[in-house]
């Protein structure tokens, strides 16, 4: 099928700029398969054929003798305890420690989200101690009403105990 001739507005300098092509240029980043595909144009954007990775850090190893490579560290990613502070949160809140938890868990998924592998490690580090402390609260909490129910429990026999002998000493 012949190519028919583009109007004299999508020339310039010799270099075709056809709508369909730029567009496909533009939605689908390959190399141009022929010599009219490419353009001058500066306000066509490419994307690049590949993404960084990001939040990996890549150090020097010797593969063999003389060459040099680069390997992924393995250093794994930092912890932000997010189900934990939603837990702490939703369960056992004393003093507002699980919502001030889970507002660093997430800021840290957002650090570790945006490769900031220090930030995530500092919030999850943060909201790791306030889950911590959250619990510790928590488990303090239980054991003084266990204390105070069981104190309450056994006066409360006592008096039963004293109130069933009075009746059997007056009947």
């Amino acid at each position: 099928m012949p190519a028919r001739p583009l109007p004299e507005y999508q020339r310039a300098g010799g270099v075709l700029l056809h709508r369909e092509i730029t567009r496909t240029l533009y939605f689908n980043p390959r190399p141009p398969l022929f010599p009219s595909e490419i353009t001058t144009r500066s306000d066509v954007q490419h994307r690049p054929d590949f993404l960084q990775m990001e939040g990996a850090k890549y150090e020097q190893s010797n593969i063999a003798g003389n060459q040099i490579g680069l390997r992924m560290s393995s250093a794994p990613p930092p912890r932000d305890h997010i189900l934990w502070s939603l837990l702490n949160f939703v369960y056992c809140n004393p003093f507002c420690l699980g919502f001030i938890a889970l507002y660093y868990s997430i800021k840290a998924r957002d650090r570790k989200v945006l490769g900031d592998m220090e930030g995530g490690l500092e919030y999850g580090s943060k909201a790791h101690c306030l889950n911590i402390a959250s619990l510790c609260i928590l488990v303090f909490f239980l054991l003084v009403i266990i204390v105070i129910l069981c104190v309450n429990l056994t006066k409360l026999a006592q008096a039963y105990e004293e109130a069933i002998n009075q009746i059997r000493q007056n009947g």
